[in-house]
């Protein structure tokens, strides 16, 4: 729908009566001023009259121009291009100000709000990419940058909010829609990373199960950054060994496993029985 194309149309007999009432008192001030200005020629009506005639025709005249913006108030144009959605209410219904008639949305690029906590202030900026992310197209990521920051961190929640506008050509992203966020906060080459499920916590530390030789070794870890099902291992395992993502819970330090799966790395591992 273009801008320009009229939405809505409401109807005011009020607005119309008045429009009706203040264009005929304009056209008696005209006659009245014509009447005046004929004598004026002939100096039979005092100047002064004909000046006050001028000022009432002139104030009619304003008059009309108010009651046909306010006729004009009762047609809605599209302030933009974009796509209608539902109507909310029927033809002929009553509405009053702040009545939810109808939406019109720009689906061309679409804005979204997410948090980041003050820790990172250091790194974010305007520009910064994103990635975002929809349990409605889990095939899909959609692309966007960073377009404004808040000036104040919340004192609750110690985070700070951020704006960044995604391009949606396809128009697959709707208003009001729940999306997942990754900003590139800071990069690290040869990171190691594990899946989330490998992890044992026990009390204020993390453990996971490394397997040696098809023997189960549980070895403590030290965390650095997550990200969605991953965690970075600064410190406890060396990239390549294998580490067990499922049955944590039911093996133990020094059981005999199998592994599962050709490729180094995490790989969920079989429990078998200890001779």
């Amino acid at each position: 729908m273009p801008a320009g194309t009229l939405l809505v149309t409401l109807r005011s007999d009020e607005a119309e009566a008045s429009l009706s009432s203040a264009e005929a008192v304009r056209r008696n001030a005209e006659l009245s001023l014509q009447r005046a200005t004929s004598l004026s020629a002939a100096n039979a009506i005092a100047t002064a009259r004909v000046d006050e005639l001028k000022a009432q025709l002139d104030t009619a005249r304003a008059a009309v121009a108010g009651a046909k913006a306010r006729l004009a108030d009762l047609k809605i144009y599209a302030p933009f291009s974009g796509t209608m959605g539902i109507r909310k209410v029927s033809p002929g219904a009553v509405v009053q100000p702040g009545t939810l008639i109808a939406t019109l949305d720009d689906l061309s690029s679409m804005q979204v709000d997410f948090l980041l906590p003050e820790t990172t202030l250091a790194a974010i900026k305007i520009g910064m990419p994103i990635i975002a992310r929809s349990d409605a197209f889990l095939d899909r990521t959609f692309q966007g940058q960073v377009t404004a920051i808040d000036t104040r961190v919340d004192p609750v929640t110690r985070s700070i909010a951020l704006k960044a506008t995604l391009p949606n050509p396809d128009g697959v992203i709707r208003p009001g829609m729940f999306l997942k966020v990754e900003a590139a906060i800071a990069s690290r080459e040869n990171a190691t990373l594990i899946s989330e499920e490998a992890l044992v916590p026990q009390g204020t530390k993390q453990y996971v199960f490394v397997v040696n030789n098809n023997k189960v070794e549980r070895r403590e870890v030290i965390l650095g950054s997550r990200t969605l099902g991953k965690a970075e291992i600064i410190k406890g395992i060396t990239p390549g060994e294998v580490v067990v993502i499922r049955g944590t819970q039911i093996i133990r330090d020094g059981s005999t496993v199998t592994v599962r799966g050709n490729n180094a790395g995490s790989r969920p591992a079989k429990q078998s029985p200890t001779s």
